[in-house]
């Protein structure tokens, strides 16, 4: 049984601790019945002491791995047994990010926020005033978004099947090692050093601190019979704790050094993730959600947060752990380190269990926080539509919903913290009281002075800080790796549209090109250019006539090597555009798309697209052969103007006469129009026209340029 599916899953795997942790009390009883005895231990006592101190850590730690291995187990078997676990349908079983191919229009897809309900039936007649609350249709984002968090949770368990256990997936995360380590960056090598000899250097000073504590207590308890005030004593402690200050010692100079390192690796791996998107081909952009990309690009900084988590929390605090038992046996004997080390591991335990449950409450907050970014980005983006319908009341109830929906989860996530910290407070104040007990029997019995009281407790706080530390690096890690599967996925998806071996840049003598035999399809069962030949002459212009869905945007998407032939060929000046780099190709054309898209800058900068070193001059004749430089000049701030997030501002007249007057500024040997003159006035199609053909028909000493 999956360890989610017991009925008491901490009761049934803390027992044997918890059972450890009676026998430890029951010890600790006898120890202090022992200190009783006004003479001191023998050396027999002391030997024995030790013997059995030494058999209990091996308890506590076997205990420990028993039970972390039947957890391993039960994921096993939780992984193997597919009758384990939710159903999922068709599309939620589909990875992330697959890798996209031609022989299907939607080679990859990211995880769908659609539910497998019916959509939201149609409104009847009458005013939405009419209707009651339980009469509103719900919609497709009614039901909770809990299916995508178990489908993430259900990909995840297959990937660690696919790869064969848990160690061969998390070793696919070291492609991401090139950008987190600084392997050919002398200067972050050199902060590197400085932050491992700091951290130390703040485990040192950190048994220091508090035992000089304890010996300026010494100090001034015998100052009440000398009349003596240890100065040097007290200067040395000052300056020991302003070493450990988290504001001005140590810790500040390793979180200066670690965020200079983290921020360097977030950098790398978002410019890597960036890279890696914008060369995936356009059947990966054709069917991905962007918000899932952007998403998943944006976990570059949880990744590189991992850095930051290991150095400067998870390795310190296993130094600390060692530091701290052998310090408390210096300060009592070995059996104050067996506390240690069962304070330790109850901590561990705790917190491990708990962020379990923790985890999928968090990621229910998130699916729910997106649902709500998502709804609210709906409503503002169709406001023109909820306003058309009057439909306001009604999308109003559906961001109830969603919102109800976003703050139980939260609470929920906000509930089971409050238990872990109370959990995790718990183990240290057990500890503490065992250790102050034994502690405090020792010093009335003359075994050990007052100052050594002092220096334990306040030590203690060095001790159990790296066990919350822990507990906060265990969820941080857990979270980050959560995070970085959507960003591993997007690495792993390849793209199909490279350049071949050897290729070099595609040369234009004439701008001849030939489709000799060319097949291709989205879909196999459905093929959309079946052998198609023609040849297009230099200074020609050919027009693809056809039906809507005949394949006209695609043979343009072919020549431009969005996608590759799966038979035949495409040709420019008798070079294959296989064996040609991809930048050359695309760089030889300037493309009008049909639904022309624009930054949401400046009209001057979109039309500077096209050509980055333009001048302003250049521009505004540009637009002036587009017919839309006249326009330009009646907006409040002319060129200068902003258009909108992908030019919602501007009629789609003028969003086409803007993309001719970028590719007119481009000056490209070849010129492909897809649909670029739907949206246009007779009369001014015709003087675009006249432009276009000025630019194809050979506007470059001795050259002649094309048109589609």
């Amino acid at each position: 049984m999956d360890l989610s599916q017991r009925q008491l899953p901490l009761l049934h795997y803390g027992t044997p601790i918890l059972i450890t942790g009676c026998f430890i009390t029951a010890y600790t009883i006898e120890v202090l019945r022992g200190e009783m005895d006004m003479a001191p231990p023998t050396k027999r006592i002391w030997v024995s002491r030790r013997y059995l101190c030494i058999a209990l850590s091996l308890l506590i730690f076997a205990t420990f791995a028993i039970q972390s291995a039947l957890y391993i187990v039960d994921g096993i078997k939780a992984i193997s047994n597919p009758a384990i676990g939710v159903k999922f349908t068709k599309d939620e079983n589909q990875p992330l990010l697959n890798t996209p191919s031609n022989s299907s229009r939607c080679g990859s897809s990211l995880p769908s926020y659609q539910h497998n309900e019916d959509p939201c039936p149609p409104l009847g007649e009458g005013e939405i005033e009419d209707w009651t609350e339980e009469e509103w249709p719900r919609g497709d984002d009614y039901d909770d978004d809990s299916s995508e968090d178990e489908c993430f949770g259900e990909r995840e368990r297959t990937y660690v099947k696919d790869d064969g256990g848990w160690y061969r997936h998390l070793k696919q995360y070291a492609i991401f090692w090139p950008y987190i380590w600084p392997a050919r960056n002398f200067k972050f090598q050199l902060y590197l050093c400085i932050l491992v000899t700091s951290t130390l250097a703040e485990r040192a000073f950190n048994v220091l601190y508090p035992r000089q504590l304890g010996v300026v207590i010494d100090k001034l308890y015998d100052g009440l019979t000398t009349g003596i005030v240890p100065w040097k004593e007290i200067l040395l402690w000052i300056f020991y704790q302003m070493l450990v200050s988290q504001s001005c010692g140590l810790p500040a100079l390793g979180e200066v050094l670690e965020s200079r390192l983290s921020n360097w690796s977030r950098f790398q791996l978002s410019i890597a993730a960036f890279d890696h998107v914008m060369s995936l081909p356009m059947g990966f952009h054709d069917s991905k959600d962007s918000g899932e990309v952007i998403k998943a690009v944006e976990q570059a900084g949880a990744l590189a947060s991992i850095l930051k988590t290991i150095l400067l929390e998870t390795l310190p605090f296993v130094l600390d752990m060692v530091v701290a038992c052998w310090y408390v046996t210096y300060l009592l004997d070995a059996y104050a380190a067996v506390i240690v080390i069962f304070v330790g591991v109850s901590f561990s335990f705790v917190t491990y269990y708990i962020t379990i449950i923790m985890m999928k409450a968090r990621r229910g907050v998130a699916t729910q926080g997106r649902a709500e970014s998502r709804k609210l980005y709906e409503m503002v983006s169709n406001w023109a539509t909820v306003a058309f319908f009057n439909r306001a009341k009604y999308e109003r109830f559906r961001l109830t919903q969603t919102v109800e929906r976003s703050v139980k989860a939260s609470q929920w996530d906000t509930d089971v913290s409050n238990i872990m910290f109370a959990g995790q407070e718990i183990c240290e104040i057990l500890g503490r009281l065992m250790i102050s007990i034994l502690a405090a029997f020792r010093i009335v019995r003359g075994h050990m002075p007052v100052g050594n009281f002092v220096a334990l407790e306040s030590y203690w706080d060095t001790i159990t800080t790296p066990l919350w530390i822990l507990g906060h690096s265990y969820r941080q890690i857990s979270s980050y790796l959560v995070d970085a599967e959507r960003l591993l996925q997007l690495f792993k998806t390849k793209s199909d549209v490279i350049d071949a071996p050897g290729a070099g840049p595609v040369q234009i003598p004439a701008g001849n090109i030939e489709f000799s035999d060319v097949f291709f399809s989205y879909d196999k069962s459905d093929p959309t250019i079946n052998g198609i030949s023609l040849v297009a002459q230099p200074g020609q212009t050919v027009a693809l006539v056809g039906e809507t869905g005949s394949g006209k945007s695609t043979i343009l998407k072919l020549l431009m090597r969005f996608y590759d032939v799966q038979k035949g060929c495409i040709k420019i000046d008798s070079q294959d555009i296989r064996n040609v780099t991809l930048d050359s190709v695309r760089e030889a054309f300037g493309f009008v798309p049909q639904a022309a898209a624009l930054f949401n800058t400046s009209i001057l900068d979109n039309v500077k697209y096209g050509r980055l070193d333009a001048t302003d001059q250049e521009v505004h004749d540009a637009c002036k052969a587009a017919s839309i430089h006249d326009k330009i000049l009646t907006f409040p701030h002319g060129y200068h103007t902003k258009v909108g997030e992908r030019g919602i501002k501007l009629s789609g007249g003028e969003l086409q006469r803007l993309a001719i007057a970028r590719v007119i500024l481009k000056n490209p040997r070849l010129v492909l129009l897809d649909e670029a003159t739907s949206a246009l006035d007779t009369e001014t199609e015709s003087k675009i026209q006249n432009a276009l053909r000025q630019l194809t028909g050979g506007n470059r000493s001795g050259e002649k340029g094309m048109g589609f």
